[in-house]
């Protein structure tokens, strides 16, 4: 591939020979994967389209990698024991979760009470199951990966909450935050400037300019930057 080269060897397959082996017919394993991937780019633009199917999607892929993941480092290193009880419990927390998420978001018919409650005790469940591993299943790799999903789940949380940081935050502190101390109050506002008296800066037009405002703060605006044109003179 041109560029490839520069580098410096860190983009070299593992192991040149298999993508030369012939794959679909004469187009050996490398070309085979350029080409099915443009296919791809078909579904993803697809998936754009259509919100609830990615919301539908990443949500049911959450899930089921969250239980995956416990019960596979749950049983993993205990193959010689039954752990019939660990893949029941992990398939009907699973289940439960993927069916709360298709009735939410209205892809399957169903009780939105209904599917909120099981949402609720798939939660319990996944939980259960997670105190139910620390017990029969205890492991170094069980703990880590137990670890890790609460930090996965913990990030997804605080992106959630700092992407509001400049939105609906801002507004909800404006709205319940106190500005005052004693008979001062802070100047930072977000009023409009149809609501607040204050002067704000006004773009400059050619044409004569009528304000809608209340001629109270329309006069004390007026006369406030008329004192400042005479200062200035």
């Amino acid at each position: 591939m041109y560029g490839q080269k520069y580098l410096m060897g860190h983009a070299e397959p593992a192991d040149p020979e298999r993508l030369k082996k012939s794959f679909l017919g004469p187009i050996n394993v490398e070309w085979s994967i350029y080409l099915l991937s443009l296919p791809v780019l078909g579904v993803l633009w697809l998936l754009v389209q259509h919100e609830p199917v990615v919301l539908l999607t990443q949500n049911v892929f959450l899930i089921i990698a969250i239980v995956g993941l416990i019960l596979y480092s749950m049983v993993h290193t205990k193959q010689d024991q039954n752990n019939t009880v660990a893949y029941t419990i992990a398939g009907i927390a699973a289940l439960a979760g993927v069916y709360a998420v298709a009735v939410n978001l209205g892809f399957i018919p169903g009780s939105a009470d209904l599917a909120e409650n099981v949402l609720y005790g798939s939660i319990v469940l996944i939980i259960a199951f997670v105190i139910y591993g620390f017990v029969t299943h205890n492991s170094a790799e069980f703990g880590r990966t137990v670890v890790l999903m609460i930090l996965i789940l913990s990030t997804i949380v605080f992106w959630a909450l700092f992407e509001q940081s400049a939105g609906s935050m801002t507004l909800y502190a404006d709205r319940v935050v106190d500005r005052s101390v004693g008979n001062m109050t802070g100047w930072l506002s977000l009023e409009s400037p149809q609501s607040s008296p204050r002067c704000w800066p006004r773009p400059l037009s050619t044409r004569p300019h009528f304000s809608r405002t209340a001629g109270s703060s329309t006069l004390r605006c007026r006369a406030r930057s008329a004192s400042s044109s005479r200062r200035r003179q």
